[in-house]
């Protein structure tokens, strides 16, 4: 972990106390809007909160509901509807869950920055 991440880590750590997990798995179906946590996981978004991110690629929504159910995932990209189906027991047992980000709403596209799009264009990553 380099110095930055380090102190990233440490002042979220100190401010909120010791972090529950430190790596998550996070479920996804392969499709566009799923692009957010490939980028993530790939940048390493998650290191300067002192987290990894594991991406888990699910065969479809079902094993997705039925993995976050079992606790077999922390977290994961669902339909909309997926986590409220889970919260009212619909095609399942009744779960607790909670919607923490909403990605998109049926928009799905990945855009950049003219400066991001050169950079892209000239080196062929963002990195």
């Amino acid at each position: 972990m380099n110095s930055a991440s380090h102190l990233a880590s440490s002042s979220a750590s100190s401010a909120f106390g010791q972090l529950e997990k430190t790596h998550l798995r996070l479920g996804f179906v392969a499709l566009a809007d799923a692009a957010s946590l490939v980028a993530a996981q790939l940048l390493e978004f998650g290191h300067a909160h002192g987290l990894t991110l594991e991406l888990s690629r699910q065969p479809s929504w079902a094993a997705v509901r039925d993995k976050l159910i079992s606790g077999d995932l922390d977290a994961a990209h669902t339909l909309y509807g997926l986590v409220y189906g889970v919260q009212l027991g619909l095609g399942g047992p009744q779960t607790d869950m909670a919607v923490l980000m909403v990605l998109n709403r049926n928009g799905q596209a990945v855009t950049l920055s003219n400066r991001l799009a050169d950079a892209l264009a000239e080196h062929g990553t963002l990195r």
